[in-house]
């Protein structure tokens, strides 16, 4: 069930692509390149080409971060998704550096309670995980939910998912009564 838990790039990446974005500050021609490079990156993970992806999306790093400057919000989106592929990689110390910094600049950009800072909480929790750090894991993937919960209601299917981490968490963590799901109270 861990390996189910780590492996979920493609739907974490899916999600982050799929939402409405604000308007950015960089060019649109540019911001187009970058998002070009970005579903190139992110097609190759679905194929667990995970070299090849961080070849691109690093690319893509680069060129966003000298074109867009270190606070834009498409950087954030780069620099979560490069943190997912160090993760997956197994180069956890790079993906929580990365996928922190996503987080901070998702939330100066955003505030506190958006989609994206849920995205980037819930891969940095992940990285915990990797780690073997389940107790660190556990207050991140809470933090989620609660985040998943306000903004998309108790039914959405990210919510389910961010419920389904908390008790794999504390299956890990031998905690077998809080690792059994149960149904919200309506």
């Amino acid at each position: 069930m861990l390996a189910f838990l780590l492996a979920g790039l493609a739907e974490t990446a899916a999600q982050t692509t799929s939402r409405p974005t604000v308007q950015l500050k960089g060019d649109k021609r540019l911001i187009d390149e970058f998002e070009k490079l970005n579903q190139e990156g992110l097609e190759l993970s679905k194929q667990r080409n995970y070299e090849g992806a961080l070849l691109v999306l690093e690319k893509c790093l680069k060129a966003c971060e000298k074109e867009l400057g270190p606070d834009d919000p498409y950087l954030g989106k780069i620099l979560n998704n490069v943190g997912e592929i160090r993760r997956l990689k197994g180069d956890y110390p790079a993906a929580m550096e990365l996928i922190q910094r996503s987080l901070r600049i998702r939330e100066g950009f955003y505030g506190s309670n958006h989609a994206e800072v849920a995205t980037s909480l819930n891969n940095l929790a992940f990285v915990f995980l990797a780690q073997g750090d389940a107790s660190g894991a556990l207050p991140i993937f809470r933090r989620t939910l609660a985040l998943e919960e306000k903004l998309l209601g108790t039914n959405d299917s990210r919510v389910a998912g961010s419920l389904m981490n908390i008790a794999v968490v504390h299956r890990i963590l031998g905690d077998l009564p809080e690792a059994i799901l149960k149904p919200p109270i309506l």
